[in-house]
C-alpha cells in the first residue's frame, strides 16, 4: 500500500513505529523522488542539496511545496503585503526570496529600494534595507548572484541612454547601494552574467552585443543592423550565444578569436518579448553542451520551447514544450501583457487579460510545465479587488518554488502575496547561501536622498514637459542629418505629430496615430526614433517622414496607416531621390499587435474605473505625496493625442 504524506502524517500521530519512521530522513528522501521530482514541482536551487538538509529541513521544504502546489490547484487567496510607492513602480526582482529590490520612477529620476522578503512578511514595518536614488527613469534590471553576493545592472531612459552597475555594500554598520561602473550609449538591457552584459542597442544602432562591464570591451556580433532588429533576449554559455530576435533564433559560435553566425532557427510566429531559463548546462560526458528553456510572448499566445545546443555534434534543435492562448471572442480581446520562466524553469507564469472586460480586467496566472507525472498542467489564475490595478503598465517576479509573488504598477502600488502561507522562518537554515552585502572597499556609495524632480504625471506619454522638449529637440539635432534636400525640412518644432508620439518614459506614448504609434513601438526590436527629415503642408501637418531607427531607415505617408522599412543598403540621398522619382525602396513593417490592446485596455479602464467607480488612482498617489500633473487629478482622465 502506498500513502500520500497527508495520511502518512495522520496515522504518525497515533502510531509511535510510524511516528518513528516519519522521523527518518531516507524516507523523506523517497517522498522528495516520488512526488516532487516525478510531478516536476518547483524545488529552489538555492535551497540546499538534499544530501546537506537534515530529516525535519527536508520535511519541511516537502510540506511547503506540496502545500503550494495544493493551495494554488483551488486558487486560495494568498497573503498580501501592500506597501505602495509614491513613484510609479517600473521594475521590480526577487532575489532568491531573501531580498526584493525595486525600481520607482517618474520620467525624470528614479529610486531603488532594497527590502528583505521576510520582514515585510512577518513584521508590520516596510523599513527597507537600503534605498538610494538614481538620475533618469528605471526601463529594467538584471540581477546576478555569485556566492552570497549580488551585482545587478539597470538600465536608465535618460536623453542619453545609461546602463548602471551597482551592488550592495556595508559601509559604517549600514546597507547601501554602490556603483560599480556607468556605460553609456547603451540600452535594450538583455543579459547580466558575472562580469559581461549583453545590449541590443550600442551607440543608437541595433544590433546584439556583448560588453564586458568591467573592461568597457564591446564585442558587436553583428557589424551593421538589418531587418530583423537587436536582441529581444540573449544567453550566454561557454563559447557560444543564443540571441532571439523578431521572428528567428540566432546561435553564435566563438572560433578563438571572436564570435561567428553558427546557425539560425525561423520561428513560426512572431515575438513581443522573450526570456531564457537554463536548465542542464553541460552533460556527463564533459562534450560542451547546455539545454534551454525559451518563454516566448507575443500576440498568439505564451509559447515555451526547449532549445537543445551541442557545438560539438554540430546541432541546435528547437522542441516544442507548451503553447498557451486565451479564447479570442469578438467582444473580449485577449492582451497577453508579459509573461516568462520562475526561479526552476519548471514553470512559467503571466499577466493576461480582455479589452472588453471591467472586473479584473487583468490577472495573474501561473502553469507547471508538462512532465511525465504531470503531461497535463493545470493553469492557476488569481485576481482580488485589491491587487495592484495591472492595466496600468504592470511589472511583476514571482518566485514558483517559494511561492512568493510581488506586483508594481505605474500608480505606485507595490503588494507583495505569499500563496503558500509557510512560516517564512522554515527556509532560513534551508538555504544553501544566505546573501549578504559585500564590505565596502573604493566602490562610489549612491546617494540616499531622493534627487529633486519637477511635477510630472505618472504616464509622461501622455505630456511633453517643455523641458523634455528642448532635450528632445537637441537630441535630434545632435542625430540628425545636416542640411536639408530640396523640398524636404528638419523643423521639427512645426510638426504636430512628432512629440505626442515620442514618450521619454519606458519608450511607451500615445501618438495622433496607430502608425506613429507602431513606430514607437519599433523601437522594441529597433531603438531610439530620431526624425531625420519630412515634407509638411501648409496646416503644419506632415506628408512623408523619413525616421532613424537604431541605424535603420523608416518611412511615414501621412495617407497610409502603416509605417515602411527602408530596405537594407539604400542611404538616406538614394532615399530621398527614390521618392521624388515616385517609389519606395521599403516594406511594411510588420509588427505584433499586443501593445494597441494594451493600450485599449489601459485608457478605457482608467475611464471606467474614474466615471463608473468614482475612484482616481492618480489623485491617490498624489495623496501618498507623490507628484502627479494636476491634469491627472480631474474626474475625467485626459484626452489621448
Amino acid at each position: 500500500m502506498t500513502l500520500d504524506v497527508t495520511s502518512l502524517l495522520r496515522i504518525s500521530r497515533v502510531c509511535r513505529q510510524i511516528h518513528s519512521i516519519s522521523l527518518s530522513k531516507q524516507l523523506w528522501v523517497r517522498i522528495y523522488f516520488r512526488d516532487i521530482t516525478t510531478q516536476g514541482l518547483p524545488f529552489a536551487p538555492y535551497w540546499k542539496d538534499i544530501d546537506a538538509l537534515n530529516a525535519k529541513q527536508l520535511k519541511g521544504l516537502i510540506m511547503h511545496t506540496l502545500r503550494l502546489d495544493h493551495r494554488l490547484s483551488l486558487s486560495y487567496p494568498p497573503i498580501e503585503r501592500p506597501f505602495y510607492q509614491r513613484r510609479s513602480v517600473t521594475w521590480v526582482r526577487l532575489v532568491q526570496s531573501q531580498w526584493l529590490l525595486v525600481a520607482s520612477s517618474d520620467d525624470i529620476t528614479s529610486v531603488i529600494t532594497l527590502w528583505s522578503v521576510v520582514s515585510l512578511l512577518t513584521s508590520r514595518s516596510s523599513a527597507p534595507l537600503a534605498e538610494a536614488s538614481l538620475s533618469a527613469p528605471v526601463v529594467t534590471g538584471a540581477v546576478d548572484v555569485n556566492g552570497s553576493h549580488v551585482t545587478l545592472a539597470v538600465e536608465l531612459s535618460g536623453r542619453i541612454p545609461q546602463i548602471e552597475i551597482l551592488t550592495i555594500v556595508k559601509h559604517r554598520n549600514s546597507i547601501m547601494f554602490s556603483r560599480l561602473q556607468t556605460l553609456d550609449g547603451v540600452a535594450s538591457l538583455r543579459l547580466l552574467q558575472g562580469d559581461f552584459i549583453g545590449v541590443s542597442l550600442i551607440d543608437n544602432t541595433n544590433v546584439p552585443c556583448i560588453i564586458g562591464w568591467k573592461s568597457g570591451i564591446a564585442t558587436k556580433l553583428r557589424y551593421l543592423p538589418d531587418l530583423q532588429g537587436g536582441a529581444v533576449a540573449m544567453h550566454m554559455d561557454n563559447g557560444w550565444i543564443a540571441v532571439v530576435r523578431r521572428s528567428i533564433l540566432e546561435v553564435y559560435l566563438h572560433d578563438g578569436t571572436r564570435y561567428k553566425r553558427w546557425k539560425v532557427v525561423e520561428l513560426s510566429h512572431g515575438v513581443g518579448t522573450a526570456s531564457f531559463r537554463q536548465i542542464i548546462p553541460r552533460d556527463n560526458s564533459g562534450i560542451l553542451s547546455a539545454s534551454l528553456r525559451l518563454c516566448i510572448v507575443c500576440s498568439a499566445g505564451l509559447f515555451v520551447y526547449e532549445v537543445l545546443c551541442n557545438p560539438g555534434k554540430n546541432i541546435v534543435t528547437l522542441d516544442d514544450i507548451w503553447h498557451h492562448a486565451d479564447v479570442l471572442t469578438p467582444s473580449h480581446i485577449p492582451v497577453l501583457i508579459n509573461g516568462g520562466f520562475g526561479t526552476t524553469g519548471e514553470s512559467v507564469s503571466w499577466l493576461h487579460g480582455h479589452t472588453g472586460l471591467q472586473e479584473f480586467p487583468v490577472r495573474f496566472a501561473t502553469a507547471r510545465l508538462p512532465t511525465e507525472g504531470n503531461p497535463r498542467p493545470t493553469i492557476s489564475e488569481w485576481h482580488d479587488v485589491n491587487m495592484p490595478a495591472l492595466y496600468s503598465l504592470g511589472v511583476y517576479d514571482y518566485d514558483e518554488a517559494r511561492g512568493v509573488l510581488v506586483l508594481g504598477n505605474a500608480y505606485g502600488e507595490l503588494s507583495l502575496y505569499d500563496f503558500s502561507h509557510s512560516d517564512p522562518r522554515l527556509f532560513g537554515k534551508c538555504l544553501a547561501t544566505k546573501l549578504t552585502p559585500t564590505p565596502r572597499s573604493n566602490q562610489e556609495i549612491l546617494p540616499t536622498h531622493r534627487i529633486p524632480s519637477y511635477p510630472a504625471p505618472p504616464f509622461p506619454s501622455w505630456e511633453n514637459p517643455e523641458y523634455i522638449k528642448d532635450d528632445l529637440f537637441q537630441f535630434w539635432s545632435q542625430h540628425g542629418v545636416v542640411g536639408s534636400p530640396p523640398g524636404w525640412s528638419r523643423d521639427f518644432e512645426s510638426v504636430h505629430e512628432y512629440l505626442p508620439w515620442h514618450s521619454p518614459f519606458l519608450g511607451r506614448g500615445s501618438g495622433s496615430s496607430f502608425a506613429f504609434r507602431a513606430l514607437e513601438r519599433a523601437g522594441h526590436f529597433y531603438g531610439r526614433p530620431v526624425p531625420l527629415l519630412h515634407t509638411y503642408n501648409a496646416l503644419c501637418h506632415y506628408d512623408l517622414a523619413i525616421v532613424d531607427v537604431g541605424g535603420l531607415l523608416f518611412l511615414k505617408d501621412s495617407d497610409e496607416p502603416v509605417i515602411y522599412i527602408v530596405d537594407e543598403g539604400i542611404t538616406l540621398e538614394q532615399l530621398v531621390a527614390s521618392v521624388h522619382q515616385g517609389w519606395f525602396p521599403a516594406k511594411e513593417v510588420p509588427l505584433d499587435i499586443t501593445e494597441m490592446y494594451r493600450e485599449i485596455l489601459f485608457y478605457s479602464m482608467m475611464l471606467h474605473e474614474r466615471r463608473d467607480k468614482g475612484r482616481n488612482r492618480c489623485l491617490e498617489l498624489y495623496r501618498r505625496g507623490g507628484r502627479v500633473n494636476p491634469r491627472f487629478l480631474q474626474s475625467e482622465p485626459p484626452q489621448q493625442d
